[in-house]
């Protein structure tokens, strides 16, 4: 009876421990088995280091826009000329975008007016790390790119004057890696709901 509560004692302190660090294991694998390597079918764990990653977004301007960004935390915007990028990472807890920013643009054929698009990304220990890019209309709605991105996915959005790719690269030591390239399109707004 004794040994038989210990070890009831032990695997409850298991799973509590296990689900308060935010560390599971599949179904399948014992405990006590070898740990578990990138061919083991059904496991995606490079989507699931969040535990020690955070997230970071180099936005590359291949527009003719003058354009500027502010990122989330610091106090002010920085020129981002033609040709020329921005970068930033970092890690937040909570519901907080590990970095997120506000891109302000004039494109060189809309008589000087100011537009902006806004970015962030984050990289949720429970989910797949996500990324977006939106444009706000005036009707309140948002158009552009609000989904998770695993390694190697590309989506855009169109704001009317840039287009905007934003494509999940691999993974550096410390984060999770996105880059969002903007280029010259004048057209619609194009992009998911989000």
């Amino acid at each position: 009876m004794k040994t038989s509560r210990s070890v009831s004692i032990i695997s409850l302190t298991v799973a509590v421990g296990l689900a308060l660090t935010g560390c599971s294991l599949p179904v399948y694998v014992p405990l006590g088995s070898s740990p578990l390597i990138s061919g083991d079918q059904g496991v995606d764990q490079t989507d699931r280091l969040a535990s020690v990653s955070g997230s970071s977004m180099c936005v590359i301007n291949n527009s003719t826009a003058t354009m500027s960004i502010l990122w989330q935390g610091y106090s002010d915007a920085r020129d981002i000329p033609p040709g020329g990028q921005n970068c930033n990472s970092g890690y937040e807890t909570g519901n907080k975008d590990d970095v997120s920013a506000t891109i302000s643009y004039v494109a060189s054929d809309d008589a000087g007016k100011v537009h902006e698009l806004h970015v962030a990304a984050n990289n949720n220990w429970l989910w797949t790390p996500e990324a977006s890019a939106m444009v706000y209309l005036p009707d309140d709605t948002r158009k552009g790119v609000c989904r998770p991105f695993t390694v190697g996915q590309t989506r855009f959005v169109e704001t009317g004057l840039l287009r905007g790719e934003m494509t999940r690269i691999n993974d550096s030591a410390d984060n999770k890696e996105f880059e969002f390239i903007l280029t010259d399109k004048v057209g619609d707004v194009v992009g998911e709901d989000c």
